[in-house]
């Protein structure tokens, strides 16, 4: 939330009449500026969606009829090819 209070104070300084606002590199430090305040605040969003469900675990998602689960058959190392030596002679 203060990083997202510091950019927008940032863009409001360098959209404004002032000594900043005159800058050589403005227009990139806006754009810097506004993508780092659309990161800010996806990031900020997930860590509220990450916390609200947080503790309601993978229960439901597992005991659910339509999700099955397969068993799954591993084949050994050797058999693959790349698994073979490599020598030079």
């Amino acid at each position: 939330m203060g990083e997202m209070a510091y950019l927008i104070s940032r863009i409001m300084i360098l959209e404004g009449d002032g000594f900043y606002s005159r800058t050589m590199l403005k227009d990139e430090m806006l754009l810097f500026a506004s993508v780092a305040l659309s990161l800010a605040t996806l990031a900020c969003l997930n860590a509220m969606l990450c916390t609200f469900n947080f503790n309601k675990g993978l229960k439901p998602l597992l005991h659910r009829s339509t999700w099955k689960q397969t068993p799954h058959e591993f084949e050994p190392v050797h058999a693959h090819r790349y698994a073979e030596r490599i020598e030079l002679d």
